[in-house]
């Protein structure tokens, strides 16, 4: 009776720490996850050996083999980790890189340049084993320590150049395709024109044919001259003549040239301010008055018009002012 009672608390005791140890496991699992998870998080999503925690000498069977372990690993329904599935999506993409022959080669490219580089500074031969005994001795940080932190200056190097690349050719890309558009704008524009035209070319042919109509209809009226005619006492005589008229005469019949006609004008004007220096406002007036009318509607001396104007003011002062 007592040996049983021994061997069911013996048993007890047993069941319990098996308990405490599973209870364990599982925390310490869970703990495991979470930290995997976190390393992958932070690794350089550049470089894929950084996420799968291998080595470049890895074979295509190690990186399945580690991708399947990390993977059951750091499943988002086993890990209670609020990024898993963050962490499983980069895991993923990192073994279709290294299972793609292309990219992988791309990315060996660049691992094997870091690597010669910091075997170079140390003096080292440049086709040394990985497992070669002398790299042992590089530490603090290791030689694989170094060796990624290269690659991952140069990686990013590659980076900022393909996106400096990538955003010229958007630009290049932009630009053709606004000229494009500008260009079909322009088209469309020119098609809208010329339909317009011909839309409006009937109302054209309208218009044009009521205007010439009306222009032959209409009479033309015949613009009157009224002869400004002045009579001042002379050394002969009283007198009545116009003296714009008589030189309009004279130059539309060629009898006199352009100098001439002036001095002649001036000769006019000047012998009528002497007679009569109380009509020299009324000189200046017939002369401006009778410049416009004639000369203004007379091809041959139109283009005399400013000069005889600026003459016949320039007598009415001096004539003012008793220089005459």
């Amino acid at each position: 009776m007592s040996s049983s009672t021994n061997q069911t608390s013996s048993d007890s005791k047993k069941q319990s720490t098996d308990d405490i140890e599973k209870l364990l496991n599982r925390e310490a699992s869970a703990f495991q996850r979470e930290v995997e998870v976190e390393r992958i998080l932070k690794a350089f999503k550049l470089n894929a050996y950084d996420i799968l925690d291998l080595d470049v000498a890895a074979t295509p069977e190690d990186i399945k083999k580690k991708y399947r372990q990390l993977s059951l690993f750091i499943h988002p329904d086993k890990a209670q980790h609020a990024r898993a599935p963050e962490a499983f999506d980069i895991l993923k993409k990192a073994e279709s890189e290294l299972s793609d022959k292309n990219k992988r080669e791309e990315l060996d490219a660049i691992m094997n340049q870091a690597r010669i580089e910091i075997l170079k500074s140390y003096n080292l031969p440049t086709n040394l084993a990985h497992n070669d005994p002398s790299l042992r001795d590089i530490v603090e940080p290791s030689f694989r320590v170094r060796v990624r932190a290269r690659a991952k200056d140069i990686l990013i190097e590659e980076e900022v150049r393909r996106r400096k690349a990538i955003r010229l050719n958007l630009a290049n890309e932009g630009l053709e395709a606004r000229k494009k558009d500008e260009e079909v704008a322009s088209r469309k524009r020119k098609v809208e024109e010329d339909k317009q035209w011909e839309e409006n070319r009937e109302q054209r042919v309208d218009s044009w044919r009521s205007f010439a109509s009306n222009k032959d209809g209409r009479k033309k009226k015949k613009s009157k001259v009224i002869p400004i005619k002045f009579t001042h006492p002379s050394p002969t005589g009283t007198r009545t003549y116009s003296v714009v008229d008589s030189f309009c005469f004279l130059s539309n019949h060629g009898c006199i040239n352009h100098s001439a006609g002036i001095y002649w004008f001036k000769d006019q004007v000047s012998n009528f301010a002497r007679y009569d220096r109380a009509a020299t406002s009324k000189t200046f007036v017939f002369s401006k008055v009778c410049c416009r009318h004639h000369l203004s509607t007379t091809d041959r001396v139109s283009a005399c018009f400013p000069a005889y104007i600026s003459l016949v003011s320039n007598l009415w002062v001096r004539s003012t002012s008793g220089t005459l």
